[in-house]
């Protein structure tokens, strides 16, 4: 026995290796490629982000270009009929970042005095502090870039009608945008207050010449919108937990970082670049490789230690308890063959063991010469009881009609139940020294005193025939 016990024991610890061995390198395996799979997750996300931005972008640069189309159409329109082009394309509604959208244009030297005249009469945004045009900064030069039509969003004010746009940061931008005819993308401000302005130049019939000198001739001037990347950024990451992106500009002088956001320590980047000197660069977690940092890995490895230790029980078990094993498959049998040959509710004998101890008891009866008896009983009236009170409280009668009837027999005699509200009684021997009328009365003296139905409100009387 001892020996065999040993061979079992042998057994499940090898069995127990071999999981918890398996489990490991299921674990590194799986650690691995949730390592892999969250970084390409990241990707993923990084390029989802990149195109979310770079699309609002598109979008700006098209709304520039719809406001040139204007332009080239109403040479000389006024703040009102800009207003309500504005207003009509529902520019400030699509555009929930945009802050400004304006025209701006070029104004020789030569020009200066008439450009003032108009402006005067109908000006972009405040003029000077005597209600006067003055080019900000003052002074002559050549040209200037001054602002003709401008929108701004809600109650915020237009920039000052006489900015020099030629003598800020946008100088060599409007330049290079007015010859190359492309679009030009560039920031100002700081944190989460940094703007970024969306130009393109227009000109003449609406069409770009094909040469720089063509380009610079047909220029009427150049069209804007001034945005807050913020919340576009905050835009393109919704959907995106736990994850940050700054979004970068390096481009000569210029360099600004707009950031939105969070991401958890340790979190990782992938940068995309956008071109035109706009970078993106999303951070977010990745599962590192090390099963500790891996949490279904680290599940894994727990549940298959559990599952082989678990195993190895189950052998040992299995291979050193036959016998109890064995002693359980009797226990439910005996309990299904007792299921087979009683009834459920009462727990008494049913049909089938009730004919089967009959058949015992005649054949006792015929050997030994001594009388016997079947009393059949019945409740009265029990229909009214299910319909009045219900089938739980049927039940619950029926069940102390079995105990009462059963406390009043020897052991030697059998109460069974043949079903519904019938029940049959087999007494012999000794029981009937006086005559089966006495077990009858003493049955039915049993069952005169009420019941108490929990679904009553009342004791319950009943009254039965034997």
């Amino acid at each position: 026995m001892k020996a065999r016990r040993f061979v079992w024991s042998a057994a499940a610890a090898l069995l127990v290796l071999m999981g918890i061995v398996g489990s490991i390198l299921g674990t590194l395996v799986v650690a691995r490629d949730d390592a892999q799979r969250s970084h390409q997750d990241l990707v993923t996300s990084s390029a989802e982000i990149a195109a979310t931005l770079k699309l609002a972008i598109q979008h700006e640069q098209d709304l520039a270009l719809s406001a040139g189309a204007f332009v080239v159409g109403n040479p000389h329109a006024t703040q009102a009929q800009f207003l309500q082009w504005t207003t009509s394309v529902h520019a400030f509604a699509q555009y929930p970042e945009l802050v400004t959208i304006a025209e701006v244009t070029l104004v020789p030297a030569s020009q200066l005095v008439a450009f003032s005249a108009r402006e005067q009469a109908d000006p972009s945004g405040p003029l000077a502090a005597n209600g006067t045009f003055q080019p900000l900064p003052s002074g002559n030069r050549p040209y200037y870039c001054f602002g003709t039509v401008a929108q701004s969003r809600g109650t915020l004010q237009n920039a000052p009608a006489g900015i020099d746009y030629c003598k800020t940061a946008l100088d060599r931008a409007l330049l290079a945008t007015r010859d190359s005819g492309r679009a030009a993308y560039l920031p100002f401000g700081k944190g989460k207050s940094a703007g970024l302005a969306v130009g393109t130049a227009i000109y003449r019939g609406g069409v770009v010449p094909t040469t720089v000198q063509g380009r610079r001739d047909a220029l009427i001037g150049w069209t804007g919108t001034e945005i807050l990347p913020h919340i576009v950024l905050t835009t393109a990451l919704a959907g995106h937990r736990d994850t940050a992106v700054a979004f970068s500009y390096g481009q000569g002088a210029s360099k600004v970082t707009i950031k939105a956001g969070s991401a958890r320590a340790g979190a990782q980047s992938t940068t995309i670049d956008l071109r035109n000197g706009w970078h993106v660069k999303v951070f977010g977690t990745v599962a590192g490789s090390a099963v500790g940092a891996d949490r279904s890995a680290l599940l894994l490895l727990l549940a298959g230690i559990v599952l082989s230790l678990l195993l190895g029980v189950v052998i040992y078990v299995l291979g050193s308890s036959r016998s109890r094993a064995l002693s359980l498959v009797e226990e439910r049998t005996d309990e299904l063959r007792h299921q087979a040959f009683h009834d459920s509710l009462t727990g008494l004998p049913n049909r089938a063991l009730i004919l089967d101890r009959t058949q015992q008891m005649l054949r006792r009866s015929r050997r030994e010469q001594t009388a016997v008896a079947a009393l059949f009983l019945d409740l009265d009236d029990f229909k009214d009881i299910n319909d009045t009170l219900g089938h739980s409280a049927g039940d619950q009668l029926l069940a102390g009609v079995a105990s009462r009837i059963a406390g009043t027999l020897r052991e030697s005699d059998t109460v069974g139940r043949l079903g519904g509200d019938e029940f049959v009684v087999l007494v012999e021997g000794a029981s009937l020294a006086a005559g089966s009328r006495v077990v009858a009365q003493r049955i039915l003296d049993v069952l005169s005193a009420p019941f108490e139905i929990a679904d009553s409100d009342a004791p319950l009387a009943v009254t039965a025939s034997i």
